[in-house]
């Protein structure tokens, strides 16, 4: 039986990575899904649904390419990572999460998870603009986020009072490595002072936000090189937590939940057998 995660003594934050991406899974799943002009999900490692996104199948196809959801895998593991802190009894109190719908799942399924146990919880997600990741200053322009509003409508569990305090319009598509730095420092800053004495917040972001507590903690930037090779190796709902040890000291300790562990599984065609 695993043992009951420390409870906190300050302050804890949680930075989870988001799942597996559906991309990721196929490049051209968009193109391949819509090809008769609706949804059709044509390997079970698709979402099970997609729906359109803008008036028009185009810019709907353009939405799901730049802003793409979990796989069924990065649904079904995220839902897992919830109900694992649930039997942990880790503390979670408020939620934060990047606009990006691979986040935004993330979180929910996490949420699903997680209240799937018997909690007296009621966990509501935050959705953050300044936590979505860098673009390596590329010039692409920020993807059309679904809002709040129409979110909740569908049924995840959205804060729709919830402020963001980096608006996304703020982000420029040519933002430095430094004023990506600078936005990580501030916003993990604005998330911290909304929190509770004792509370506990997970932070759903993706690979390139890991460094940002580092940041508000003081600690100085890394070379821009060797951050780039740690972003690349950070897996799936990867963790990492920190907590407050005295009133504006906060130190990293051993998060919930260590990595995720799947072995790969590619495609293989029938067809290949009447080769051997």
């Amino acid at each position: 039986m695993s043992a009951l995660y420390p409870e906190a003594k300050g302050r804890r934050v949680i930075i989870m990575r988001h799942g597996e991406r559906v991309d990721e899974v196929d490049p051209q799943w968009v193109e391949k899904s819509f090809k008769t002009g609706k949804y059709e999900r044509y390997n079970l490692n698709m979402p099970l649904t997609a729906p359109f996104r803008a008036e028009n199948l185009t810019d709907s196809k353009l939405d799901w390419c730049s802003d793409p959801g979990l796989s069924t895998i990065g649904h079904w593991t995220a839902s897992l990572m919830g109900m694992k802190l649930s039997k942990l009894k880790v503390q979670i109190d408020q939620v934060f999460c990047s606009p990006a719908m691979r986040c935004v799942q993330t979180a929910s399924r996490v949420i699903e998870g997680y209240e799937s146990l018997p909690h007296a919880v009621n966990l509501k997600i935050q959705i953050e603009q300044g936590l979505y990741e860098w673009g390596y200053g590329r010039g692409y322009p920020l993807p059309r986020f679904v809002e709040p509003k129409l979110l909740a409508e569908g049924g995840t569990p959205i804060d729709i009072y919830y402020k963001s305090v980096i608006n996304s319009s703020d982000i420029s598509p040519e933002e430095t490595y430094a004023e990506f730095n600078r936005r990580s420092f501030n916003v993990m800053e604005a998330i911290v002072k909304q929190m509770f004495r004792k509370s506990s917040a997970l932070i759903v972001t993706h690979a390139p936000l890991f460094d940002a507590f580092n940041l508000f903690i003081g600690r100085s930037p890394k070379n821009l090189e060797d951050w780039c090779g740690r972003v690349q190796r950070t897996p799936h709902l990867f963790m990492v937590a920190y907590e407050e040890t005295r009133k504006g000291k906060w130190c990293p300790i051993k998060p919930p939940i260590g990595t995720f562990c799947h072995a790969e599984n590619g495609k293989f065609s029938y067809k290949m057998l009447k080769k051997l």
